[in-house]
């Protein structure tokens, strides 16, 4: 039997690490760094349980060498590695100019909205998307909650994120709510709180990804599916978009 680190790369698995690839991208467009194995800890604990660090560290390189080939950004972290077999090279390269947030990356870039372009972030606001990160979480999992009951096929999806995942998320921003509003925050709560948020991002990305490439069957294009993937697509800025302003907060 082949080691994992030799074993053909499945569809699966180009695509988790095309969307952990394609999340680390969004981070560090919103001024959020990310270091090489930011995305390991998720990957590896699910799509990609059978990849060594070593194997995974080169797919990534293997990705931003596409990347670049496309034209688009690549990650700082994770230098162009060429040596890449055809056939994969050919599946990554389909995966990255089908996906919608990489071929936003390829699109003529405008003038830079006020708020990137260094808009002061104080407590007041932070709180207020924390909030609206809440409301975004409670309805993804209001959509969560009828697909047991009405589509089986769902429930079995080894991707979606599981109900006490998103439970802790909610404790997360809880957390964050608190530590926040206190006069004096703790930059490391708030930092390790931080990366929490991040990681449950990765797990939705990973599953909208995963999704995607299920809705041929129409079997399970249903009204639920549909809902549940738009509240987690919905969701996804707004993770970033906390994480992004407490970075500025605390590194001006």
């Amino acid at each position: 039997m082949a080691q994992a680190g030799s074993a053909a790369w499945t569809d699966h698995e180009l695509r988790a690490s095309v969307e952990g690839y394609v999340y680390m991208l969004r981070l560090e467009q919103n001024g959020i760094p990310c270091r090489e194995g930011t995305a390991d800890p998720v990957l590896r604990a699910g799509p990609l349980g059978r990849r060594n660090e070593a194997s995974l560290r080169y797919r990534m390189r293997n990705i931003s060498a596409v990347a670049r080939e496309l034209g688009g950004p690549t990650l700082a972290a994770y230098s162009p590695a060429e040596q890449v077999g055809a056939k994969v090279r050919i599946r990554i390269k389909m995966m990255l100019e089908t996906h919608p947030i990489f071929r936003e990356f390829l699109a003529p870039q405008g003038e830079k909205s006020p708020d990137q372009a260094g808009e002061a972030v104080d407590r007041a606001s932070i709180l207020e998307k924390l909030a609206f990160l809440r409301r975004h979480i409670e309805d993804f999992e209001r959509q969560l909650a009828g697909i047991g009951h009405n589509h089986p096929p769902e429930a079995l999806d080894p991707d979606l994120p599981q109900r006490e995942e998103i439970e802790r998320a909610k404790n997360v921003v809880a957390e964050l709510e608190t530590e926040i509003s206190k006069q004096e925050p703790d930059a490391k709560i708030v930092t390790d709180s931080s990366r929490r948020l991040l990681d449950f991002g990765l797990k939705v990305a990973l599953w909208i990804g995963q999704r995607a490439t299920k809705f041929v069957d129409a079997a399970l294009t249903t009204a639920a599916p549909i809902a549940v993937v738009t509240a987690a697509t919905d969701l996804l800025p707004a993770v970033i978009d906390v994480v992004k302003n407490e970075t500025r907060f605390f590194v001006p």
